[in-house]
């Protein structure tokens, strides 16, 4: 089976890679799910494993929340401000099973997950952070 690759992204998209397997999709994940939705099953009626990252910086800690809840809650995003490497010097090696250093309402990351963990309950899918 060939493997077929989109690459989602806001517009403008800005083409770099010239392969048939791939196809660059812009999509603005800041739009309501159920626009997203609509945009997005003509292409992803076959598709079977997903990986996806967004981020919106924002100076403002409380803005920089409020941005990327609403982009989760369309997609995921992680990386290492997940261990708040950002905010504070955090033990080393960082690991997911470590205590949380700081609130859901400081980390956006956390609001993520829980988000994540709730619309997973009950399915037949699984997830992970990476």
């Amino acid at each position: 089976m060939e493997t077929h690759h989109y690459h989602v992204a806001p517009p403008p998209l800005t083409l770099s890679v010239q392969d048939p397997r791939v196809e660059f999709i812009a999509l603005d994940f800041s739009k309501l799910v159920d626009v997203l939705a609509q945009d997005m099953s003509p292409l992803c009626m076959e598709v079977t494993h997903a990986d996806f990252s967004s981020y919106v910086h924002k100076d403002s800690l409380a803005e920089l929340n409020v941005a990327n809840r609403s982009l989760f809650e369309n997609f995921l995003e992680t990386g290492g401000k997940y261990y708040n490497v950002h905010l504070q010097p955090v033990p080393t090696p960082a690991r997911e099973d470590q205590p949380r250093l700081v609130t859901s309402d400081e980390n956006f990351y956390y609001h993520q997950e829980v988000f994540l963990r709730e619309k997973q309950r009950g399915t037949t899918w699984s997830w992970n952070v990476i």
